[in-house]
């Protein structure tokens, strides 16, 4: 059993990786639960996941089987011709779920403010400002680079860790 789950976690995060494009996941996942189950499971996700399930969750339909998350991603921080960016992106995560399969979903994911300052704290750069957000072909060259691959990165995260979670086998007989 521990075989066929690992085959087939290892199956879907390849599959995952080669489908993805640009800043958008989708992965559909068919298995034996009821969508009260699965729905258990995803808020019990976002509640491990988001530091405040309350603030986080957007839209909350229990019977029509979707939950919408707005994240938001602090990345970027970074030190160039003496002064300090940082950078906040937003995100949008999407569950859907009927029985016996979910569907899970980020995109959406744009800049959301920029802040920079001096090494003498002086403000270079007002939050919000969108003209100095980077993205991977600009001004910022490698170091924008980076931060593209690390803010990948932490949403490759999410839905590694939705996809555990989701396979992971429930304990409902009350034997904790």
């Amino acid at each position: 059993m521990k075989k066929t789950i690992l085959t087939a976690f290892a199956f879907l995060v390849t599959t995952f990786t080669f489908c993805q494009s640009n800043f958008e996941w989708q992965i559909k996942e068919s298995f034996k639960n009821t969508q009260a189950e699965i729905y258990s499971k995803t808020k019990l996700f976002i509640g491990t996941t988001w530091k405040s399930a309350i603030d986080v969750i957007q839209n909350d339909d229990k019977d029509g089987g979707v939950i919408l998350v707005k994240g938001l991603s602090k990345t970027g921080v970074f030190a160039q011709l003496g002064a300090t960016y940082a950078y906040t992106y937003s995100y949008n995560v999407t569950f859907k779920m009927k029985d016996n399969k979910y569907l899970f979903e980020i995109n959406n994911v744009k800049c959301h403010s920029t802040t920079g300052s001096s090494f003498d704290n002086k403000l270079l750069i007002e939050p919000h400002d969108q003209e100095n957000c980077p993205y991977s072909k600009n001004k910022f060259g490698l170091k924008c680079n980076q931060l593209m691959a690390d803010l990948k990165l932490e949403l490759q995260s999410i839905a590694d860790s939705y996809v555990k979670t989701m396979s992971s086998v429930s304990t409902e007989n009350g034997d904790w």
